[in-house]
């Protein structure tokens, strides 16, 4: 006999008195929901009225594939005829909050304003799902769901700007001195590569900025099909961008594009005396947050089907050129990439074991980046060394693992009376 109060084994963890058939909240609980939903549409929608200032490319793409993730998730969490034909109506009322603010003609442009088209359809999802979850209350989950990327989206935001005021001096040089004795400056080189073919540069500046929609791909497939997933996709999301802040602020840096002005046609050679360019990006750089996405992404994919896997590993494969492409990483953020994601999921795992040998790789990495008397140790020999083991820590056995498939440590069925709960559908059960 099912005790009252809330389900367990699942994140969202719904209470028993939205069953059919069951008397339903107190006006106090359900007034508190609604509170709680109506200030992250509030906030989402306030986020989307940024748009009428004028932005920058680089602002302007990002806020656009930001918009775009709630349109995937709605889509992916199977509306109904009519709420998707709500959304199609009610979109052309967001149509005035995107901006004309890049070079009229350029490809570039095109293609963002053909992007506008679906960011405006994701708002007016935004807004389908929330009157759906206020007409039945077990649609708390779905709303969420579309809505908590775009709403990360936002506390991200705020929390790099406020890395910019608590980490006013970058170590940039210190990652550039390790890519050099790498013998060649990757971010350098492909930058070069990129800005001589047009084509290529802005399908790395897209693929750059598609992290927020991927991420709404992942939780959405989640939210539908989470028996097929080793670990809680949200949790994940959390763990990843409150530990990546911690890793900003003790080692920040920003990425060559905003500190050498000449980036990439130019490698100034390295000193000690070398100056940098003052700047308020924020500090993101160490360790590349995108690519521990792309790698959480990939390995999480593994019981989606052949063709996900592959668009994990494409994913992937882009976003390690475009992080160089751009400017915003060195080769090194993303070395230290691979021990910290792999130090995330297997958290999320309980294999504390390899967790702990994941975040001591990485908090290894940024000593020896960071501290005068272990930099002095490095050469070219050993910043490969170092290099090939951290790569073959994480490589091999994940490798592995994405060959053979196991069940989710710890999964726990939902009972057969779930399901209608479970599969993520907008339509009632």
């Amino acid at each position: 006999m099912r005790s009252k109060g809330f389900k367990t084994g699942r994140w969202w963890s719904v209470p028993n008195g939205w069953e059919a058939g069951k008397e339903p909240w107190d006006k106090v609980r359900i007034l508190g929901i609604l509170k709680t939903t109506g200030s992250l549409l509030i906030a989402t929608i306030v986020w989307a009225a940024i748009g009428v200032a004028p932005l920058s490319r680089e602002a302007e793409v990002r806020l656009t594939l930001a918009y775009l993730s709630p349109a995937l998730a709605f889509l992916i969490l199977r509306p109904s005829g009519r709420e998707l034909m709500s959304a199609v109506l009610l979109a052309p009322f967001f149509a005035g909050i995107f901006p004309a603010t890049l070079p009229a003609g350029s490809a570039t442009t095109v293609l963002l304003r053909g992007l506008d088209v679906l960011t405006c359809f994701g708002l007016a999802s935004v807004w389908v799902a929330f009157v759906r979850m206020w007409l039945d209350r077990r649609r708390i989950r779905d709303f969420l769901g579309i809505t908590a990327v775009p709403f990360a989206m936002v506390l991200i935001n705020m929390a790099q700007k406020l890395t910019v005021a608590s980490r006013p001096q970058v170590l940039d040089l210190y990652l550039y001195r390790f890519d050099g004795l790498l013998g060649f400056q990757g971010s350098f080189l492909i930058g070069r590569i990129a800005q001589e073919w047009p084509a290529f540069y802005r399908a790395c500046f897209i693929s750059y900025f598609s992290i927020a929609p991927a991420l709404a791909l992942m939780l959405a497939l989640y939210l539908r099909r989470s028996e097929d997933f080793h670990v809680s996709v949200p949790w994940w999301l959390v763990l990843s961008g409150v530990t990546g802040f911690i890793v900003y602020n003790l080692f920040p840096a920003v990425g060559p594009a905003h500190v050498f002005d000449q980036f990439p046609r130019h490698e100034p050679a390295f000193s000690s005396a070398l100056k940098l360019s003052n700047t308020d990006a924020p500090r993101n750089a160490m360790p590349s947050l995108h690519l521990v996405w792309a790698i959480l992404l990939l390995w999480n994919l593994k019981g989606m089907g052949r063709l996900m896997r592959l668009f994990g590993l494409l994913f992937l494969s882009l976003t390690v050129v475009a992080t160089l492409a751009v400017g915003e990483h060195y080769l090194v953020d993303l070395i230290v990439a691979v021990p910290f994601a792999d130090a995330l999921q297997t958290t999320l795992e309980s294999r504390w074991g390899r967790a702990g040998a994941g975040g001591l790789i990485t908090v290894a990495w940024i000593l020896c980046l960071r501290l005068a008397s272990l930099r002095s140790l490095l050469s070219p020999t050993s910043a490969w060394a170092l290099v090939i083991l951290t790569a073959a820590f994480a490589v091999v056995p994940w490798h592995a693992r994405l060959r053979t498939r196991t069940e989710p440590a710890g999964a726990i069925a939902a009972p057969d009376s779930d399901r209608s709960y479970t599969d993520g559908s907008f339509r009632s059960g």
